[in-house]
């Protein structure tokens, strides 16, 4: 007699699949919730940057450009590629010039708001279709490659990053203590 491994059957899938399955579930729910954690703390720091500031280099770049650059790499590294993408008007393709070229004209918090919620809710349709499949397909930027996954976790951090650079012009401008948002669903 043969020696067979022993595998149980859930249904129709075996032990192993359902547990891949259930890995999956919780990996796009980690991801929806530091997604929502992110661009919740960017929402934060935009709400309380009083007008002046909003326009003024505080840095190496205006706050309202910081906020913009932001939402745009979000926005497009959510889509995983440059192909066929465009961000929602009146937002332009101006952060991928090599030049560094700025937006012909500032955009304003309500702008910058609406663009938040565009990102919040192509995060919300792209993370339940992360699976072995997207993420099988790469990310090739002439800046990045990686996989589908890799450039999400590498997209939270971006936020993050930009967020704390923000957070950083609040604290010395307003002297402003930014919550910590530790997930949002």
């Amino acid at each position: 007699m043969e020696c067979q491994p022993r595998v149980s059957i859930v249904g129709s899938r075996s032990v192993p699949e359902v547990k891949f399955a259930r890995m999956i579930e919780q990996l796009q729910n980690i991801l929806r919730g530091q997604y929502g954690g992110s661009l919740k703390m960017l929402e934060n720091a935009v709400g309380v940057c009083p007008d002046d500031l909003w326009l003024e280099n505080a840095g190496a770049t205006p706050f309202w450009h910081v906020a913009f650059h932001t939402l745009f790499f979000a926005d497009l590294y959510v889509s995983g590629s440059l192909d066929g993408f465009a961000p929602p008007e009146p937002f332009g393709m101006t952060e991928i010039d090599p030049k560094g070229t700025l937006p012909d004209r500032p955009y304003t918090k309500a702008k910058i708001i609406v663009y938040i919620s565009h990102c919040r809710e192509k995060v919300s349709n792209i993370v339940p279709s992360i699976d072995e499949n997207k993420d099988a397909a790469s990310a090739d930027f002439a800046w990045l490659r990686c996989s589908f996954l890799e450039l999400q976790f590498y997209n939270i951090r971006h936020i993050q990053h930009h967020v704390g650079q923000l957070n950083l012009i609040l604290r010395q401008q307003l002297d402003y203590h930014a919550p910590w948002v530790g997930r949002v669903d």
